[in-house]
């Protein structure tokens, strides 16, 4: 009986440390990483204090190359579960954008939405 007790506790242990860590990851965990656009280009996300920033890695065209390494967004807030609000920045003219990210449930996804005057841009971003 000790034996058939031990061999319980082995094995539904790290079951329930397995079970505990996935259901424990937040949304902000979640829109924390690297992400493709639309368009080709690698991002990332990080924090920086209190809010997040984002940062173009890499771009597939050559027009944009130029901006690998500069910061794309900032001041990044969650809003509420799974959505955060902050700034695009236009890397061409340095205009500044209201924005959206929405994570997606499975963390596997991004919305991102971008307004452009009274009208709002919308793609998604897929994890890498």
């Amino acid at each position: 009986m000790q034996k058939t007790f031990n061999l319980g506790i082995i094995v539904l242990a790290p079951l329930f440390f397995f079970v505990c860590s996935v259901h424990g990851q937040t949304k902000e965990d979640k829109f924390i990483g690297k992400w493709l656009s639309k368009d080709k280009m690698t991002i990332e996300v990080y924090k920086t204090g209190k809010s997040f920033s984002i940062k173009q890695l890499e771009s597939s065209k050559s027009k944009d190359i130029k901006n690998n390494g500069k910061n794309v967004a900032k001041d990044i807030l969650e809003t509420s579960k799974g959505e955060f609000k902050g700034i695009s920045i236009d890397l061409t003219n340095g205009k500044e954008y209201q924005s959206i990210w929405v994570v997606g449930d499975d963390g596997k996804r991004i919305t991102f939405k971008l307004k452009w005057g009274l009208i709002w841009y919308s793609e998604d971003w897929t994890r890498l």
